[in-house]
């Protein structure tokens, strides 16, 4: 787990995900030997529980949202969720 100050999103996040350790540790390494490193990457992560597949990019967190639009079939559970805060995407 890594807790630093994100570019994009202005604020101290931490993501417990093999994705930012993955792409994180080269960031890490550049910046150890002394080159200027900007991790930037947009959170992201995938899981497959039994039969149901999710993906997710952005960044909720402490982050509140003031609305969700959902596109696709709810009940059927195919679908995509926007969370949107004063009318910006911050996570799907």
């Amino acid at each position: 787990m890594a807790n630093a100050e994100h570019p994009v999103l202005h604020k101290r996040i931490h993501v417990e995900h093999w994705a930012n350790a993955l792409n994180g540790g080269p960031a890490a390494a550049r910046a150890m030997l002394g080159q200027s490193v900007s991790y930037d990457d947009i959170p992201y992560f995938f899981s497959d529980q039994y039969d149901l597949g999710m993906e997710y990019s952005g960044f909720l967190g402490t982050i509140s949202h003031d609305e969700v639009v959902f596109r696709g079939d709810v009940a059927g559970r195919e679908f995509i969720a926007f969370y949107l805060k004063d009318g910006k995407l911050i996570a799907g």
